[in-house]
């Protein structure tokens, strides 16, 4: 996990799991589409995750931070043939922009934990317990409000928005 801050004697480290896609198709539909580079590159779900990220370390000041993604079709897909069937694809031009998002992570060196067969639910809900369980307290960010109600409830939730 990447160090944000040094933790104050005394109290319990503070790490913020982030639930990647869940800001960046708040961000993607926060802003119009009509952001773009020059060279017409749409940037609208770029531009919308820097602040909440940005956000979430200057408003939560956790000494370590992550971004959880999705790996690809899970397990579930596996075992249930209609896992997710009712959910539309990912529009092309948010996708096209998922590469640059994941630069501007890295960029603000934030480490990225995506797990092949995995939803980052499922990485952030290991994670989470795992570290609440050495100690450590556990804020989890995402702009999916189901998230904050599987099973991880004793744990801090934040649900991130463009301010």
């Amino acid at each position: 996990m990447a160090m944000v801050t040094e933790t104050v004697e005394g109290t319990r480290p503070r790490l913020a799991l982030v639930d990647g896609f869940g800001l960046i198709f708040r961000a993607y539909h926060a802003l119009p589409p009509t952001m773009a580079t020059k060279s017409g590159e749409q940037t609208n779900a770029i531009y919308g995750i820097a602040p909440m990220l940005l956000d979430v370390i200057r408003l939560h000041h956790p000494e370590y931070i992550a971004v959880a993604l999705e790996g690809g079709r899970t397990f579930r897909h596996e075992s249930f043939e209609g896992y997710k069937a009712n959910r539309a694809e990912a529009p092309d031009d948010l996708v096209q922009q998922i590469g640059r998002v994941k630069e501007l992570i890295q960029t603000l060196n934030i480490p990225i934990f995506q797990q092949p067969g995995y939803e980052a639910d499922d990485v952030i809900g290991s994670l989470s317990r795992s570290c609440a369980a050495s100690g450590m307290d556990v804020t989890i960010v995402t702009g999916d409000s189901d998230l904050l109600h599987k099973g991880l409830e004793e744990l801090g939730g934040y649900l991130a928005s463009l301010s």
